[in-house]
């Protein structure tokens, strides 16, 4: 039997009523989860523990989205854990690189078992900039920056009021797809008013592909906005920040503390030719907002062609780089359990996105 989140069968039986104030508490000082997210994630615990009392003899595979969305809570593993017991189940949580942090606060369990799939971040990242990824690009660079949105992000919503503020809004490639969020299946309110952007028209369309080959050729340093609220860890990127890795571009990521200083950790090189990184390590997403916005100030109305050489070799250089962790978290962490969970559902739509994804990998390192 599978779970899988974002499914509909699965997303119906939420109500947004089912919370616990104690574990959203702990939650949030915790684990450091945004309040945001607790009810969904303890709700999805209570479905889940509901549906295994009647299951018995099972296998059950909890497929987790590639944020830990919804993440199930240390009290609902404890019991999902004793019911499996009880009715001769084991349960199965595939996760992606997100979980690592958070399941260290799990109980030992017996019929609850973890298995990390790097295929779940690093995948899907791959798959959606695969087809984007030139080789032997010639990049004649106009503007300063790229900066492409799609969903509605309360990270977004700070950085392109500060753009705007700033009046740099002329100096880069932007495009915003869907303000309003209105494709996410949870579907979160933004808590912040603009102050300064306010529906203007976009560089870009708003429906252009925001990954466009000849918009990331002319535009120097690409705006990377990732998760803000969560541990950060270079194996979770999404495909834009991959694209940026792959296609040789300097980059700058608006994220958690210490996003882009990070990235030393795993062997990468910063480009400290462009950026003064000591925004950071700042505590506040404004302050880091304000602190990218400033740099990308340093660097508008000078020769982006030249800048863009004096930092090529670390680009290539960090291109590899990249390859390498990709292969390290192969070996490390795709082993045969995740093929066999792939076989095991592999007619389900979910299933075969994600051998695309194994099968896209081994690709890229293979060329």
């Amino acid at each position: 039997m599978f779970y899988y989140p974002y499914e509909k069968s699965f997303l119906q039986k939420f109500t947004g009523t089912v919370t616990n104030p104690a574990e959203v508490e702990y939650m949030v000082t915790q684990l450091h989860l945004p309040e945001r997210l607790c009810h969904v994630c303890i709700e999805a615990g209570e479905i889940i523990k509901k549906d295994l009392e009647n299951i018995h003899n099972e296998t059950v595979y909890y497929f987790c989205p590639t944020e830990p969305i919804p993440f199930l809570t240390p009290n609902a593993i404890k019991h999902i854990d004793h019911t499996c017991r009880k009715n001769n189940n084991h349960f199965y949580i595939v996760h992606s690189n997100l979980f690592d942090r958070l399941s260290e606060y799990y109980d030992e369990t017996t019929n609850v078992h973890f298995i990390n799939n790097i295929l779940l971040n690093i995948g899907r990242a791959y798959k959606e900039s695969l087809q984007y990824i030139k080789q032997d690009i010639e990049y004649n660079f106009d503007r300063a920056f790229i900066n492409l949105n799609n969903k509605g992000r309360y990270n977004r919503y700070l950085l392109m009021d500060e753009i705007y503020k700033q009046g740099l809004e002329n100096a880069g490639y932007i495009s915003w797809m869907s303000r309003q969020d209105s494709n996410d299946p949870f579907n979160f309110a933004i808590d912040y008013d603009l102050q300064h952007f306010h529906g203007n028209t976009m560089t870009l369309d708003n429906n252009i592909n925001y990954l466009d080959e000849s918009i990331n050729a002319s535009g120097l340093v690409n705006i990377c906005t990732e998760i803000f609220d969560y541990y950060f860890d270079v194996r979770n990127i999404s495909e834009k920040t991959m694209y940026a890795l792959m296609s040789e571009k300097p980059f700058i990521v608006l994220g958690a503390e210490h996003n882009n200083t990070v990235y030393k950790k795993y062997g990468f090189e910063l480009y400290t030719e462009l950026f003064d990184y000591g925004f950071d390590a700042s505590e506040t997403l404004q302050e880091r907002v304000e602190g990218i916005v400033d740099n990308l100030k340093n660097i508008v109305g000078k020769d982006y062609n030249k800048l863009y050489q004096d930092v090529k070799e670390k680009a290539v250089y960090n291109k590899k780089q990249f390859i390498s962790v990709i292969q390290k978290e192969l070996d490390d962490n795709v082993d045969e359990i995740i093929l066999n969970i792939m076989d095991k559902d592999h007619n389900h739509p979910d299933m075969i996105l994600h051998k695309e994804y194994y099968n896209g990998l081994i690709q890229l390192l293979e060329n």
